[in-house]
C-alpha cells in the first residue's frame, strides 16, 4: 500500500495493529506465522507488530512448547513463538446511573466482565449524594474485581 496525503506509514501501522490484535483477541495464543495467515499480512510485518504489542504491555509471550493453557505439545522439533493478547493489561469501567440505582461494570480488554456492583440511590436526594453512591459502588466494583484505579484505562457513565 502507498502512503498517501490521507494516512501514510503511521496510518497503516495502526491498521496493521488493529488487524493483530483483533485476530489475538479471536483465538487466543497464536504463532507469527498464523497471525500472518489470519491477518494476510506478512510475517516480518507481524513481527513488527508484535514487538510494539509487547513494548506496550499488550502482549505476552507464551511459553515455548505450551498450547496457552499450561498443556505441553505434541509436536515435534522447535515450538513456534506463541503470542496471546493480554486483556488484563487494562480495564474498562462502565457506569449505569438510573433513578433508583448506579451500577458499575468492569470489563477486561476483551469485554469480559470481570466485576459489577449496585448500590442504591433512591435515598440521594443531592447530586452530592449521587457522587457519593457513585463513588461506593465504583470502589466496590474496583475491589471486588482486584484491580487498582490506575488499571483503568476507561471509564463511560450513562444516564436517562
Amino acid at each position: 500500500m502507498e502512503a498517501s496525503a490521507h494516512g501514510g506509514p503511521p496510518l497503516l501501522r495502526q491498521i496493521n495493529s488493529a488487524h493483530v490484535v483483533a485476530a489475538l483477541r479471536g483465538a487466543g495464543p497464536l504463532s507469527l506465522s498464523d497471525l500472518a495467515t489470519r491477518t494476510g499480512l506478512s510475517r516480518p510485518t507481524v513481527g513488527q507488530v508484535v514487538e510494539q504489542l509487547h513494548a506496550g504491555g499488550l502482549g505476552a509471550g507464551v511459553e515455548p512448547g505450551q498450547d496457552g493453557q499450561g498443556q505441553r505439545s505434541a509436536r515435534s522439533g522447535r515450538p513456534a513463538r506463541l503470542v496471546r493478547f493480554r486483556a488484563e493489561a487494562a480495564y474498562v469501567v462502565g457506569i449505569d446511573i438510573g433513578r433508583h440505582k448506579a451500577l458499575v461494570t468492569v470489563a477486561d480488554l476483551t469485554g469480559a466482565v470481570v466485576a459489577e456492583h449496585r448500590e442504591d440511590a433512591s435515598g440521594a436526594s443531592s447530586s452530592a449524594d449521587l457522587l457519593a453512591v457513585l463513588r461506593t459502588a465504583a470502589r466496590g466494583a474496583l475491589a471486588q474485581a482486584g484491580i487498582r484505579r490506575t488499571d483503568v484505562a476507561s471509564v463511560a457513565a450513562g444516564t436517562p
